[in-house]
């Protein structure tokens, strides 16, 4: 497996095999593409560096082969590396690991990918969700199963093909570990961002961004679920978000969810065949500009943000976030993409 990794001042490809690296290339930017220009490295004969991830565990669900996927994991794995966090990447298609190691680039080569674990779920997934949710349910499970083998006491399961906060990842780790704090202080159960709580007037529970801890034995409580909970949600096909939100409303579990005050984050699809894509939470407002600005349509951009949803400040400057946009959006491409655009729009 070759993993590019994200330096500074040169480019380093690691080839792992077993989760063992075997070799390292390491070339200076700028320099040729000839060996004499490369330097090389033989890890497996040194000492093996002791594990230097201290802080939260990630699970970074990835399923979409398309150009926003590469995007959004990027801007994961950013958060990660300023989070000082280990990860696993769940991913369940060859064509989408070999893509993602091409063209996601990364701090270490402590790169874990790992497939949805279908035969634990086995017994018990058909009583979770509806048929065409089983995908994605063994890829939430999957967390939960994988958290519980390692004993992990709590880890955030991302939904990371077409989730993007539009704030710096310096900052968003900040945010994240403000999160996770409050949800450890006050021992909540699962704590998930406000993707649908609002636009459902405080009645749905979704996962996409959510801190969890594992203060239940989750696999037991999933083994001896009967398919009768069902009769208990408003929702015509079932997923493994409905039966959390089941879990509060009705045994209450402590499934809270959160919000980030003046910030926006986009949901990717089709933007505007689906124009809910962008969130804008402020005083106490959930907005959609894609709505607002664009559709001009009033009865759908905006709705008040829930009593349940707990708020957390922003520490960002507009700025930050402007040059933040620009870059990830706008400046993304090498020098010489740029140019020709410039010669396109400037003609210079």
């Amino acid at each position: 497996m070759k993993i590019y990794i994200k330096t500074k001042c040169y480019k380093e490809f690691c080839y792992n095999f077993m989760g063992i690296t075997w070799l390292k290339i390491i070339k200076k930017e700028g320099s040729k593409s000839s060996s004499k220009h490369k330097d090389y490295f033989f890890p497996v004969l040194t000492k093996k560096e002791k594990n230097k991830y201290q802080g939260p565990v990630f699970y970074l669900k990835v399923n979409r082969i398309c150009g926003y996927t590469y995007i959004c994991l990027q801007n994961w794995i950013d958060i990660i590396k300023e989070s000082n966090a280990n990860f696993y990447i769940v991913c369940d298609k060859k064509e989408l690991k070999k893509q993602i190691l091409k063209r996601v680039k990364f701090y270490s080569p402590d790169v874990k990918f790992i497939k949805s674990d279908t035969a634990a779920s086995k017994s018990f997934i058909n009583t979770l969700v509806d048929p065409c949710w089983i995908k994605a349910g063994n890829a939430h499970l999957t967390t939960f199963l994988n958290a519980t083998k390692n004993n992990y006491p709590s880890f955030w399961n991302i939904d990371a093909d077409d989730t993007l906060f539009l704030i710096p990842p310096s900052k968003m780790a900040k945010i994240l570990a403000n999160v996770a704090n409050y949800a450890e202080k006050n021992n909540l159960n699962n704590f998930s961002l406000d993707m649908w709580c609002s636009r459902t007037l405080g009645k749905a529970w979704s996962f996409g961004v959510t801190y969890s801890k594992l203060n239940i034995d989750y696999i037991k409580e999933f083994k001896e679920e009967k398919k009768n909970w069902r009769q208990y949600v408003d929702d015509e096909i079932v997923s493994l978000d409905s039966y959390f939100g089941y879990q509060r409303n009705v045994n209450g579990q402590r499934n809270e969810t959160f919000y980030i005050e003046d910030s926006q984050f986009i949901h990717f699809f089709d933007h505007f065949m689906m124009p809910f894509a962008l969130y804008h939470w402020k005083d106490k407002i959930l907005s959609f500009p894609i709505f607002e600005k664009i559709y001009k349509n009033e009865e759908f951009a905006k709705t008040s943000i829930a009593d349940s949803c707990i708020s957390f400040s922003l520490p960002v400057t507009a700025e930050e976030i402007d040059a933040f946009i620009q870059e990830k959006f706008v400046y993304r491409w090498n020098d010489e993409v740029m140019s020709n655009f410039r010669k396109l729009f400037k003609g210079k």
